[in-house]
């Protein structure tokens, strides 16, 4: 087995900035009796990541789009992948959609604070399920299975009440759908009620 001080490793690993492996490979040992050495001298191991970090990596480039300095109109310094700051991309998301920014009373949706009331105890995990079997387990608007909802959301479809009533809990007032389909159902609520009434009537399945 070779005889390596602590000079001729600092030179290879540190210096030259080599591998391990290849530092290995060039002696004619193994991987293992050149990090020993490493150790036994208090050479700091590199972690991996640190192989390729800046100009050690063969992607750098010193004109890399990350490098360059970008403002927005305000004044504020921004990443160069950005076309405003946080402050101004808010304000101009409010602008275009002022809806997102009023809560309560203010917000379009709002009819008589009927959300805020909690679920009768007929609307329970039976009653949902049933629900689901009729509908097949599938949106009755984009036909989004409850499997896949499972896995793009995290949970499963959901039941909406189509006359916005918590308290009417008759089968033929409630319809499956997914997450995006029950919250677009808040808005524009007389299409929506009138739509979902119909589709009760004419369902994707129909029961065998």
């Amino acid at each position: 087995m070779p005889v390596l001080n602590k000079n001729i490793l600092y030179k290879e690993y540190i210096t030259k900035r080599k591998t391990i492996q290849e530092i290995a490979d060039r002696v004619g040992c193994s991987y293992t009796y050149i990090r020993n050495g490493l150790l036994k001298y208090n050479i700091k191991i590199r972690k991996h990541t640190e192989l390729f970090n800046g100009e050690d990596n063969p992607s750098y480039n010193e004109n890399a789009l990350y490098k360059q300095i970008k403002y927005c109109k305000c004044g504020r310094k921004i990443t160069p992948y950005s076309d405003n700051c946080y402050s101004c991309a808010n304000m101009l998301k409010y602008k275009k959609y002022p809806y997102l920014k009023k809560s309560g009373k203010n917000n379009p949706a709002y009819i008589d604070g009927r959300s805020y009331l909690p679920y009768p105890i007929e609307f329970n995990k039976d009653l949902k399920i049933k629900i689901k079997q009729r509908d097949n387990y599938t949106c009755q608007n984009c036909e989004m299975i409850e499997e896949e909802h499972i896995i793009v959301i995290g949970y499963g479809l959901t039941i909406h009440h189509i006359d916005y009533s918590k308290q009417n809990c008759e089968e033929d007032n409630l319809i499956t759908l997914c997450n995006w389909c029950n919250l677009r159902a808040n808005y524009n609520r007389d299409y929506w009620e009138s739509y979902y009434k119909e589709k009760i009537k004419w369902p994707l399945y129909l029961p065998i």
